[in-house]
């Protein structure tokens, strides 16, 4: 009886303990070592009265054994726009069948451009025995700490966050700890996907020119952060049809040209997944009408050749046009000749350039485009 007592005090022993580390081998090899000197000391019988004795042991040392806490976590809705909200729940649970876990707590720091919501929304769930949760509005970390979570059961802990900028945003917690328990192995981990929209536009290109001539338009979404990717579309008065086009960048380019003289608005949309954002540009087309020389004109085509400057008749402050020109006498003596200009004006600004004229001597010049 008195070794069988002393089996029941290691048995006892043994269920009081919170770990099982390397005491479960221990104690297995302590309770055996009797059976197996009744062994060699001649009496195997023994043998088959101590066996359920070790299993027992083994048993009450496994019970014994006290497993840390896990953590989970996730984002609903993972995918959100810039400056929405997005609940940030974490699920603890105790995976122990009979020993509940005090102590809880764990911490978040939050990346770059992610901040807790105002409100936060926060709470904590009655599986989490109470504790205390600190997640303070346009806050970049939040923790938990003195929670107790019963056997079996699971602590939620939810909160809202929110971001500022577009991006993908890998979120990865401390582990979980307990006081009985011990900790995780490892945090939790969860993405969260960030749609930025374009904020504004800028958009290049000549405010005046000429009918009948290309001119080339580049749009320029400013925030850098932008979702890919971008539809740009492009529509002018005086233009047919709207141009559209998909684009993995920031920037695009339209060449547009008209036919009709006068003021011309063209209207730009930049869109993505996360929003729209429209600009406009002007520009003014000028017609082609008469063009007068300078007041020296006629005694400068008297000889071989000469210099004069030009300017709009209907629009004076233009005094110069971007298209090739030629010009005739519109009479002479004997007989009208041809004069020619001998390159192209400039767009904008003064413009002086060499008549070469064929012969005759000319009293009067008329401008046409070539």
């Amino acid at each position: 009886m008195s070794k069988m007592a002393d089996v029941s005090v290691l048995v006892r022993a043994a269920i009081q303990r919170r770990s099982m580390s390397i005491l479960v081998p221990l104690a297995l090899f302590a309770v055996a070592a009797l059976p197996l000197y009744a062994f060699y000391q001649g009496h195997p019988f023994r043998i088959r009265y101590m066996v359920p004795v070790v299993v027992a042991a083994a048993a009450a040392l496994t019970v014994g054994a006290v497993t840390p806490p896990s953590i989970a976590k996730s984002f609903a809705p993972n995918s959100i726009v810039a400056g929405a909200k997005s609940t940030l729940a974490f699920a603890i649970a105790n995976p122990n069948a009979a020993v509940t876990l005090t102590g809880v707590a764990f911490s978040d720091a939050l990346p770059a451009n992610v901040m807790v919501a105002d409100p936060p929304n926060a709470s904590v769930a009655s599986g989490c025995g109470g504790g205390a949760l600190s997640a303070a509005a346009g806050s970049s970390s939040l923790s938990f700490s003195g929670g107790a979570i019963a056997a079996g059961a699971t602590c939620t802990i939810v909160v809202d966050v929110t971001a500022t900028a577009g991006g993908t945003y890998t979120n990865t917690s401390s582990p979980v700890t307990s006081a009985n328990g011990g900790a995780s192995s490892s945090g939790a981990a969860a993405t969260l996907t960030v749609q930025q929209r374009p904020m504004g536009l800028t958009i290049e290109g000549p405010s005046t020119g000429a009918l009948n001539t290309a001119y080339a338009f580049t749009v320029t979404v400013t925030n850098t952060d932008a979702t890919m990717p971008i539809t740009y579309t492009w529509e002018a008065t005086g233009q047919a049809s709207p141009i559209t086009r998909q684009s993995f960048v920031l920037s695009d380019t339209a060449v547009m040209s008209w036919t009709l003289a006068g003021d011309h608005v063209i209207t730009v949309t930049a869109q993505n997944a996360a929003g729209v954002v429209t600009g406009t540009h002007s520009i003014a087309i000028t017609p082609i009408g008469p063009l007068l020389f300078g007041s020296s004109a006629n005694e400068m085509l008297r000889g071989t050749g000469g210099m004069a400057s030009l300017r709009r008749q209907d629009r004076p402050e233009h005094k110069s046009i971007g298209e090739r020109l030629k010009a005739r006498q519109l009479a002479a003596e004997p007989a009208p000749q041809p004069v020619f200009f001998e390159s192209d004006f400039a767009e904008m600004g003064e413009s002086r350039r060499r008549l070469q004229r064929d012969g005759g001597i000319g009293f009067g010049i008329e401008i046409a485009r070539a």
